[in-house]
């Protein structure tokens, strides 16, 4: 028996999560973004759009606080939206995926995403060297201090 097109969509809704799609685009728009350091400090008085365009690929995320129709209520957002050579692939609001094309465009954002991650890793390392450092002259110091 052939699938129904709601068992087509739902397997293609988890393929995107099992690829963490969103979740790929959200890390790479906030640390590519080149005015992500302007929009970090409106993070969360206002929504905020990060986006990065990379060609035929264009990333956008979505995030902070809007005012619902309840006074005094408001309500976090997340979107996430992934466009590739002028059509959209990918879009999801708050977890609720909407639109997921597979394509070419994945390894496109892998590659982003692997460059970040690596980014990460070095800043890490390095903090970490700083940290170890600041460690020895610290003892250093107390060694001196107490004439150890």
């Amino acid at each position: 028996m052939a699938e129904s097109l709601a068992d087509l969509i739902k397997a293609r809704k988890g393929q995107a999560r099992k690829r963490g799609i969103a979740q790929k685009v959200m890390i790479v728009t906030k640390r590519l973004d080149p005015d992500r350091e302007k929009k970090r400090s409106r993070m969360f008085s206002k929504l905020v759009n990060y986006s990065l365009d990379r060609g035929d690929l264009q990333l956008s995320y979505l995030t902070g606080m809007a005012k619902s129709h309840t006074p005094g209520l408001n309500l976090g957002v997340h979107e996430v939206k992934v466009n590739y050579s002028e059509g959209l692939v990918f879009d999801s609001r708050n977890n609720e995926i909407d639109l997921y094309i597979p394509g070419e465009w994945e390894s496109e954002l892998e590659d982003l995403y692997l460059e970040v991650a690596e980014a990460v890793r070095a800043r890490e390392e390095e903090y970490r060297l700083r940290e170890e450092e600041s460690l020895k002259e610290k003892e250093g110091e107390l060694r001196a201090k107490w004439q150890l």
